[in-house]
């Protein structure tokens, strides 16, 4: 049996490098993995009429790509799912498969969670979510018993966060988000009369239907749509420094008669 399993891991490793080009997209790679892995388990259950000692061989070596055949693995499968749930398509059980598989079996849990967060912010403020399949995934971590107390509490905040939006207003968990999410210090920002009325207006009605919950605002959050319909989601400084004024921020703050500090 041991010397079986030797050569169905050195069988698979050897396929895996004979068809891995590190040149092809997170898809490309990802497919290559999934296709890899539900070849050899239709060959353990022909073959080994699947073989408890088998499978976990199969595992094992899919475990050895993951984590040291192709470099950073896990921002590939971060891709690949960002992708899937941006797109929102139906996650078929191939695709639940291969991401048990590389939650269950992967050394970079905490770095793909940290960039899993990230896209997802991305998601909900920017493109919005398909909240069922959302969660589909992040059960499917929760399964893999690698998530830890903390991390599922941010996710579940940065969700239910999104179901409770309403009009379009976004109200953002302190320190359940991502770094760039957090509410910072209005004092930075000069925020025009008009606006801060309806900023008030906002903060008391929130008041009345969430009891207890400080609102801290988060300005930096700028979305910006070209007309050729592409989308920035650059923070507030970075936009206005890249707009094509012609003339630095300085001159510009000078024309319009505002103080500038440069960052």
């Amino acid at each position: 049996i041991t010397a079986l399993q030797q050569s169905l891991t050195n069988l698979i490793l050897k396929e895996f490098d004979i068809t891995y080009n590190s040149t092809f997209s997170s898809k490309e790679i990802i497919r290559n993995i999934a296709e890899l892995y539900q070849k050899y388990t239709r060959f353990i259950q022909l073959a080994f009429d699947g073989d408890n000692s088998m499978m976990k061989t199969l595992e094992d070596s899919m475990a050895q790509i993951i984590n040291y055949k192709i470099k950073n693995c896990w921002i590939l499968f971060s891709n690949f799912i960002d992708e899937i749930l941006k797109m929102r398509i139906i996650i078929t059980e191939d695709i639940t498969k291969i991401i048990e598989l590389f939650s269950s079996r992967t050394e970079s849990f905490d770095h793909f969670v940290n960039e899993f967060k990230e896209k997802l912010s991305q998601r909900i403020v920017f493109h919005g979510i398909d909240l069922a399949s959302e969660e589909f995934v992040v059960e499917i971590f929760k399964s893999a018993d690698k998530l830890t107390p903390e991390q599922n509490f941010h996710i579940k905040r940065m969700l239910q966060d999104f179901k409770e939006m309403r009009n379009s207003i976004l109200v953002l968990t302190s320190h359940s988000w991502p770094t760039n999410c957090n509410p910072i210090s209005l004092d930075e920002f000069i925020i025009p009369d008009s606006l801060k009325t309806l900023m008030l207006e906002f903060e008391d009605r929130y008041r009345q239907v969430h009891c207890g919950r400080k609102i801290q605002w988060c300005p930096q959050l700028i979305t910006l749509e070209s007309t050729n319909g592409t989308v920035m989601t650059l923070l507030q400084y970075q936009i206005l420094h890249y707009l094509p004024f012609g003339f630095n921020l300085s001159e510009l703050a000078q024309k319009l008669n505002v103080p500038f500090v440069d960052i």
